[in-house]
């Protein structure tokens, strides 16, 4: 049985390659974990990921101090300062929280010890690497003996409780006339990871939005599907989000999910996933449920065990008036409609 640090996403003990091309999203991606998994809350959103609450080290040779204390303060550790100092402790809901910040150090993974040191000190922790570029200390990431030499400095902080993610910029790939970070990175620097997550930035506006792809290597992945993130900020704050669907809006899902809902009540994402689960991706799943939440078909129970329910709108009591209303909001074609409603031959 898999022991999940974020559950269903990032298996306990693994270390986790973040592939994509610079401003991906890699830095955020990782401050967000690390700020979640910190204080044990969940990750991108109420409805995102759940996860285990431990001490995090953040290892960042990539973005300037003034910088990351900013980012930081923003997704709410705002009692942070880094001036003159390499670590701080926060508080949260009267209890330690340790999230340890090496900004800019000169750290190299051929001399680890202070990190070996601190993994002991703090037992079982989250250790976070950007950008294995910086910290491997070497431009030739792309020789197998270098991957080889990685994967064994890797082990070396597994061994002692540590689970890891490392950002790792991949370039851009060229593929007929059109640009794609398509590339996965060094085949060896993957098969020595455990799992790998590509992240790439589909929307370069604000908001910015990233695509999530999920590749498993020694533990199958619950989620095997892409997922979508929005960057949502002000000047205060700032947080990676799931979203509520694709940028690829389809209805598809909806209206094999709808019906789901007529006789039962109070079902959560994953039990209507249970389903379906051979047509509909989770992700699926989840966007379409968020879909016909907002356009008022299913109402959003109270939380049990990290997961909401929903139920049918009361409104919506028979058959007809739910695919009815539902043609209405969601489809704006009558007849349509009626062929969904032969195809799901509901009576």
């Amino acid at each position: 049985m898999t022991d999940w640090l974020v559950q269903g996403l990032i298996p306990k003990g693994h270390c986790v390659l973040i592939l994509g091309t610079p401003h991906a999203g890699k830095s955020w991606f990782l401050e967000q974990v690390g700020a979640c998994v910190s204080t044990g809350s969940n990750l991108f959103g109420v409805d995102g990921f759940t996860t285990r609450r431990l001490p995090v080290i953040l290892i960042d040779e990539d973005t300037p101090t003034d910088v990351l204390e900013s980012r930081l303060r923003r997704l709410g550790l705002k009692h942070l300062s880094l001036k003159g100092k390499t670590s701080f402790l926060i508080r949260h809901q009267g209890e330690n929280s340790i999230f340890d910040i090496w900004s800019m150090t000169g750290f190299r993974l051929q001399d680890n010890r202070a990190l070996i040191e601190a993994i002991q000190e703090y037992g079982d922790c989250l250790i976070l690497l950007d950008s294995l570029l910086t910290i491997s200390g070497t431009h030739s990431l792309n020789r197998t003996e270098t991957a080889l030499w990685l994967a064994e400095e890797w082990k070396k902080l597994r061994s002692k409780g540590a689970t890891i993610l490392i950002a790792h910029h991949t370039s851009l790939k060229k593929i007929g006339t059109e640009m794609t970070s398509a590339s996965m990175g060094n085949t060896q620097l993957i098969a020595q990871s455990d799992t790998v997550l590509g992240i790439e930035r589909i929307q370069p506006e604000k908001p910015a939005r990233f695509k999530v792809t999920p590749k498993s290597r020694r533990v199958a992945l619950s989620v095997t599907d892409p997922f979508f993130l929005e960057l949502q900020e002000t000047r205060q704050w700032v947080q990676l989000s799931l979203m509520d669907h694709s940028p690829e809006k389809s209805y598809g899902s909806d209206i094999r999910i709808l019906p789901l809902f007529i006789n039962d009540q109070n079902r959560s994402v994953k039990e209507i996933w249970e389903q379906v689960k051979e047509d509909l991706s989770l992700f699926a799943v989840r966007s379409s449920m968020h879909r016909l939440e907002s356009e008022g078909c299913l109402i959003r129970g109270t939380e049990a065990h990290n997961r909401f329910t929903y139920h049918l709108n009361q409104e919506l009591s028979s058959d007809y008036s739910v695919l009815s209303v539902f043609q209405e909001q969601l489809l704006g074609d009558i007849q349509q409609a009626g062929q969904f409603v032969n195809d799901l031959d509901v009576k």
